[in-house]
C-alpha cells in the first residue's frame, strides 16, 4: 500500500469514527441491546475501512475538478453536500458492510456463528441495525427530501442486490452445480438484467478462462461472476452513484469511475476468494471459518481451477484431506493460488486500473487500491510455496536470454501497464544500452545472481509494476557487472 494512501485512510477512518461517536452519544436502545447491535460497527470503525475510504475519495476527486469553481466549493450549499459526501455516505457504507457480515455470518457459518443461539443473535442484530441505518439516513437527509428518498433507495438497492447474489452462491455456486455443467435457469427481470455491464464481465470470464479453465465450466464461470456483481460490486459502485447525485457531477469520465469502482469490487472479491486459504482473525472471521468456502461446498477462484485441472479428488476427499492434515491441503491447493488464480486476480487487477485515466492526487489513490491484488500481506504463505517445476523454469528462462533479450522485454512490459511512466525510446531509460552489445548469454553466476533476486521478491512476482520496476533495477545492476567484470 502506497504510504500516503495508509495515512490518508486512517485520518478518514478517525473522521468516522468521531461522526460514529457523535451520533451514538445517548444510548440508543438499552444498554445490553446496544451491545449486541454494535458489536460489528464498533470493530470495523475502529479499523480503516476500505469501503468508507473509497467513497470519500471519490468524492475528493469529484472536488478536484471543481477546483476552478471556488465560488460554488465555498457556498453554503456545497458545505453542506461536503459533510454529506466526506463524512455520511462513506459511514453509511461501512454500517451497511457490517449489515451484511452479520447475514453473511450465518449464510456461511462464519464468527462463530454455528449455534441456534448465535444465529439468532445475528439475526437481532442485523434487524436492528437495518433500523439504526434508516434512523441515520432519516436524521441527515431529510431535511432535503429528493436526496434523502435516493439515498434510501440506494441502499435498499444494494442490500437487495446482495440477496440476490447471495441467493445465487447458495444454489449455482455449490461443488454439485459445478459439476453438473449446467447453465444458469435462474431468470431475473429486465429491469435487473439491464444496468449490468456486460463489457467489464465479459472481459473478466476471459481472463479466467484462458489462464486454464475447462470449456465445460464456462456456464458455471459467468455464473460465478455474475453472482460476484450482484453480491460485491452494487455498493461501490451505488454509492459512487449518491456521490454523483448529491454533487451534481456530469463530467466526461463519469462513466470510467464507475466502471473502476465495479472492477475494484472484483478484485476485492478475488482477493477475498484466494485468501480464504491463509487469512487469520478479522473483524467478521475466526481463525477456524478458514478454508470456509470449502466447507460450505462453495467453489470461488481458486477451487475452479484446481477443480477444472485435477480430476483425482472430489468436493468430500479434499474436505478429508483438509481436515485431517491441513498442511498436504495447502500444498495441494498452493500452486493452483500462485500459478493461476492470483496472477488473473492482478491482470484484472491491471485492468480495473486502465478504467481510470486521470492522474490526478485523488485519483492516485484509488488507483493504488486495487493493488491488494497484488502487494498483500496475506499471500506470504502461498508464496513460500515453491511449485516443482518453478526453479528449473526460471533456470531456463535467464539461460536462454541474452541480457539485450531480456532487457527489451522487460522495457515492453512496462510500456503495457497503465499509469506506468516509462519514455518513449529506450535510450533515454538506460542510455548506456546505445554503447554496448550484449550478445554474450548469462554464466551460472549471473544465473545465481537473478535466481536470488527473485527468491528475495516472491512478494512482487505476479506480473506487476512494483516487481517489474524492481526488475529493471536489476537489469541496471547486471549491466555495471557486466562492464566491470568485461563480459559485454
Amino acid at each position: 500500500m502506497d504510504s500516503e494512501r495508509r495515512n490518508n485512510m486512517s485520518k478518514v477512518q478517525r473522521e468516522l469514527l468521531k461522526e460514529y461517536k457523535r451520533n451514538r452519544e445517548n444510548t440508543i436502545y438499552g444498554k445490553e441491546v446496544d451491545a449486541l447491535l454494535f458489536d460489528l460497527p464498533e470493530k470495523k470503525l475502529y479499523q480503516a475501512g476500505t469501503r468508507g475510504f473509497f467513497v470519500r475519495k471519490v468524492f475528493d476527486y469529484i472536488q478536484e475538478n471543481k477546483s476552478k469553481d471556488q465560488e460554488y466549493l465555498n457556498s453554503e450549499a456545497f458545505t453542506q453536500i461536503r459533510k454529506w459526501c466526506a463524512i455520511s455516505l462513506p459511514l453509511l457504507s461501512e454500517l451497511v458492510i457490517c449489515l451484511q457480515y452479520y447475514h453473511n455470518q450465518i449464510l456461511d457459518q462464519k464468527g462463530g456463528v454455528t449455534t441456534h443461539e448465535k444465529i439468532n443473535e445475528n439475526l437481532i442484530a442485523a434487524n436492528l441495525l437495518r433500523s439504526y441505518i434508516n434512523q441515520y439516513v432519516r436524521d441527515t437527509f431529510l431535511s432535503e427530501p429528493s436526496i434523502y428518498i435516493k439515498v434510501q433507495e440506494k441502499i435498499d438497492t444494494i442490500l437487495a442486490y446482495t440477496d440476490i447474489g447471495q441467493y445465487m452462491d447458495k444454489t449455482q455456486g455449490t461443488y454439485e452445480f459445478f459439476m453438473s455443467e449446467t447453465g444458469s435457469k435462474l431468470v431475473l427481470n429486465a429491469k435487473i438484467e439491464s444496468p449490468i455491464p456486460y463489457n467489464i464481465l465479459d472481459h473478466i470470464e476471459k481472463e479466467i478462462m484462458k489462464s486454464g479453465v475447462s470449456e465445460r465450466y464456462r456456464n458455471f464461470v459467468k455464473q460465478y461472476i455474475k453472482r460476484i456483481y450482484f453480491a460485491n460490486t452494487t455498493l461501490f459502485s451505488m454509492f459512487t452513484d449518491l456521490v454523483f447525485d448529491l454533487t451534481k457531477y456530469d463530467g466526461p469520465d463519469k462513466l470510467e469511475i464507475r466502471n473502476f469502482a465495479i472492477c475494484h469490487a472484483f478484485v476485492s472479491q478475488f482477493v477475498n476468494d484466494n485468501i480464504d486459504y491463509v487469512i487469520p482473525a478479522t473483524v467478521a472471521k475466526n481463525e477456524s471459518d478458514i478454508y470456509s468456502d470449502l466447507n460450505n461446498n462453495n467453489i470461488t477462484l481458486p477451487l475452479i481451477y484446481f477443480f477444472s485441472q485435477n480430476k483425482n479428488y472430489d468436493i468430500k476427499s479434499l474436505k478429508r484431506i483438509a481436515a485431517k492434515n491441513p498442511n498436504k491441503f495447502f500444498k495441494l491447493i498452493a500452486p493452483y493460488l500462485k500459478t493461476y488464480s492470483i496472477p488473473v486476480a492482478a491482470r484484472i487487477s491491471g485492468y480495473c486500473i486502465s478504467q481510470f485515466h486521470s492522474e490526478s492526487k485523488a485519483a492516485r489513490m484509488l488507483k493504488d487500491m486495487p493493488n491488494i491484488a497484488i502487494d498483500n500481506k496475506y499471500y506470504e504463505k502461498i508464496r513460500s510455496v515453491e511449485t516443482k517445476s518453478e526453479k528449473s523454469k526460471l533456470y531456463n528462462y535467464f539461460s536462454s536470454f541474452n541480457l539485450s533479450n531480456l532487457f527489451n522485454t522487460a522495457y515492453q512490459w512496462l510500456r503495457t501497464i497503465p499509469s506506468t511512466k516509462v519514455p518513449e525510446k529506450q535510450e533515454k531509460f538506460i542510455p548506456s544500452l546505445n554503447q554496448t552489445s550484449f550478445s554474450t548469454p548469462f554464466s551460472s553466476v549471473f544465473i545465481n545472481l537473478w535466481m536470488r533476486f527473485f527468491s528475495q521478491t516472491t512478494r512482487m512476482r505476479f506480473d506487476i509494476p512494483l516487481f517489474l520496476m524492481r526488475y529493471i533495477e536489476m537489469l541496471k545492476k547486471t549491466i555495471t557487472l557486466l562492464k566491470t567484470a568485461k563480459m559485454a
